[in-house]
């Protein structure tokens, strides 16, 4: 295959080694000019609690885009479908990593100098090094491990779920049955992957199989029987969710929130098999099939836990 996801990953692969005895190791990493207005607004999955003004220009902190990440994380690693493509909050965050790590070898590069000025005069006896001074580094790196497992973990959710849904992902792009184009649901090297992943399996279920068959049954997408021939996402999986409602936290400017009779805000869905309207209170934890809290999800009111 010509994209590996070692290839998506090699902008996490570089080892960071750093100490700080002379600076600030923990110096300020919010100075990224970079970052720009959230999501694509053509779509309604957003990076910050999923919902996001398009006109606004302010620039997410560090800590924020580092919650965000974590919500969509358990988000993807939750939901049964292939969740939209967090671009500019992974932009940010690579870039932020990127810079880190940077910074991270610079002060590693000072430690070591003085490290080797201060051996040369325990020679006679005097400046006993101190091992303490490498503690801010190790956090540093700590801190650093952590996220770029999150990520990883994140991108590597994706990929598997690119594996088992490639002929469907190909399926609703072809039939414009996708809320946005598939281009805005997968970064760059997801779209590379997911084209060569789904071009290698439709070629060789065509050498194998397909080829074998009368004209008339060598579709792939043929749905007619009682078994679908591609698979789908479990619309149907139960999932544990957290009622979050309006980013802003201002409930009544939020269309669809509900003020009950007892001055809890809520939203109001509806259980197809049961005919059953359900109250959803804000700041609540329930379990509900996906397919009743999709819309929510997408619009950022609820998140997956």
């Amino acid at each position: 295959m010509d994209v590996d996801i070692e290839d998506i990953l090699a902008e996490l692969n570089t080892d960071s080694t750093a100490v700080d005895q002379s600076g600030n190791p923990f110096s300020d990493i919010n100075n990224n000019n970079n970052a720009s207005t959230l999501y694509n607004e053509s779509s309604s999955y957003p990076e910050t609690n999923l919902k996001t003004n398009a006109t606004s220009t302010s620039i997410p902190s560090p800590q924020q885009d580092y919650n965000n990440l974590i919500i969509l994380w358990r988000n993807e690693r939750c939901a049964p479908e292939l969740l939209p493509y967090p671009h500019n909050l992974m932009t940010r965050m690579l870039s932020r990593i990127q810079e880190q790590m940077e910074r991270l070898e610079i002060i590693s590069m000072d430690f070591l100098g003085q490290q080797h000025s201060t051996t040369t005069t325990d020679t006679t006896g005097n400046n006993p090094v101190n091992n303490n001074n490498m503690l801010p580094l190790l956090c540093m790196e700590a801190e650093l491990e952590r996220i770029k497992f999150v990520i990883r973990s994140f991108i590597r959710c994706r990929l598997s779920k690119i594996d088992k849904f490639s002929l469907y992902l190909r399926q609703i792009n072809e039939e414009n049955e996708s809320i946005s184009p598939l281009q805005d649901f997968l970064s760059k090297d997801e779209m590379i992957y997911y084209e060569s992943h789904s071009e290698i399996l439709l070629k060789l279920f065509n050498d194998t199989i397909l080829k074998h068959l009368p004209p008339n049954m060598q579709a792939i997408n043929d749905n007619t029987g009682t078994v679908p021939m591609i698979d789908e996402p479990d619309w149907n999986k139960f999932v544990f969710i957290k009622v979050i409602g309006p980013q802003n936290k201002i409930f009544n400017t939020d269309p669809i929130l509900i003020k009950g009779d007892n001055g809890k805000w809520y939203y109001e869905v509806i259980i197809p098999e049961l005919q059953e309207r359900v109250e959803l209170i804000i700041d609540s934890i329930y379990v509900m099939r996906y397919k009743v809290i999709k819309d929510l999800l997408m619009e950022g009111k609820v998140t997956l836990i």
